[in-house]
């Protein structure tokens, strides 16, 4: 919670697909901001959330919730030294 509180640095209740990707910076899971950005939209439309809300972002429980799904479908296929999938690390 420490990282996200530092992130929202504008105090809004809200992160965007950006501040998330510092957070993954912030607890070494790296990945391309490219595939931030996909998983970022999917996520916010199964959570319901039209472009004008996933354009504000989400909030603390939301994004635990992301972080989570995000660790559980592409944890074991990223090189934590690359942010590369291990089927093209190589």
């Amino acid at each position: 919670r420490y990282v996200w509180l530092d992130i929202d640095v504008g105090k809004t209740g809200h992160i965007s697909v950006n501040q998330v990707a510092k957070v993954l910076q912030a607890i070494n899971f790296k990945l391309r901001q490219k595939d931030v950005n996909s998983q970022f939209e999917k996520f916010g439309q199964v959570i319901g959330l039209d472009r004008i809300k996933r354009r504000r972002g989400l909030t603390f429980e939301q994004s635990a919730t992301f972080l989570h799904k995000v660790s559980q479908v592409l944890g074991p296929r990223i090189n934590s030294n690359t942010g590369r999938s291990n089927e093209t690390a190589g």
